[in-house]
């Protein structure tokens, strides 16, 4: 698709067409828990991401295990109706459940997703009823959990379903897909965060973020990463070999993937 132009500087018909949806079902195979309850900044990443997605999409909905009404007792959570087909059958459900011609589905591992890019993203579905998908496209791909789907998806969805083939990639060869390009997603999402997810068994656990710096939790420890040794930059992640060293001034960039960022940008 060719560069487009989307303006969100006024009340567009996104908010009442397009139905916000966070996949959050069930624990991860390889953090052992469930991600939505995990913290960023002693926010829960559930909590976080509903509330950055509100302030695009006013109407929100959950996929996932009743017990996650407990992170937001104010939030619609449906149960997954096909567990144990993944993603897949996270939009299944999400599609059943939306009263919206449109829906727009994130996971709860986005921590930065960018209200901007998602109405701009949720808009051009709006005026684009030819598409059955509008994806964004990041460094990784064509990212099918940013993405807004038509609810007229749904029987391709339970076709899949049906098949052996559960990926959200095989979902959207057989889709119309509109393809948000990184040119135009930076206008909305200069950070290029938004589609970030913390699904990586590499990653420690950030406990808390303030003026006294990173708390991480590492397999042996819990760990301040103290902000004079932050600097400008932002603890992403950690590599599995280096979880026995102590992190010092010296071996910092050794123990750690760091990533230029602003202190604590993008984590209100």
């Amino acid at each position: 698709m060719g560069r487009v132009t989307v303006n969100i500087d006024n009340m567009g018909p996104e908010r009442v067409l397009v139905t916000g949806v966070v996949l959050a079902g069930g624990a991860s195979a390889r953090m052992g828990r469930s991600k939505a309850a995990l913290e960023l900044r002693g926010e829960p990443l559930l909590r976080r991401v509903v509330r950055r997605l509100r302030l695009a999409l006013p109407n929100v909905l959950i996929v996932g295990p009743p017990d996650l009404a407990a992170l937001l007792p104010d939030a619609t959570v449906v149960p997954d109706l096909t567990p144990g087909t993944g993603p897949l059958g996270g939009l299944h459900t999400a599609l059943r459940a939306a009263t919206t011609p449109w829906a727009f589905v994130v996971a709860c591992d986005m921590p930065f997703v960018a209200p901007a890019l998602v109405r701009a993203m949720a808009r051009l579905a709006t005026v684009h009823a030819d598409a059955d998908a509008v994806a964004l496209r990041t460094t990784h791909g064509v990212e099918p959990l940013h993405a807004v789907y038509q609810r007229s998806c749904l029987a391709a969805v339970e076709q899949r379903i049906g098949t052996a083939d559960h990926s959200m990639a095989g979902l959207l060869s057989t889709l119309t897909v509109h393809v948000f390009e990184p040119g135009e997603a930076a206008r909305y999402d200069p950070s290029g965060r938004s589609a970030f997810n913390a699904n990586t068994a590499t990653l420690p656990t950030i406990r808390s973020i303030s003026a006294r710096g990173i708390r991480i939790s590492r397999p042996t420890c819990t760990t301040w990463i103290r902000p004079a040794l932050i600097q400008r930059r932002t603890v992403i992640g950690c590599r599995p070999s280096s979880w026995a060293a102590a992190p010092t001034r010296n071996n910092l960039g050794s123990c750690f993937a760091m990533r230029t960022l602003k202190p604590y940008d993008g984590l209100t």
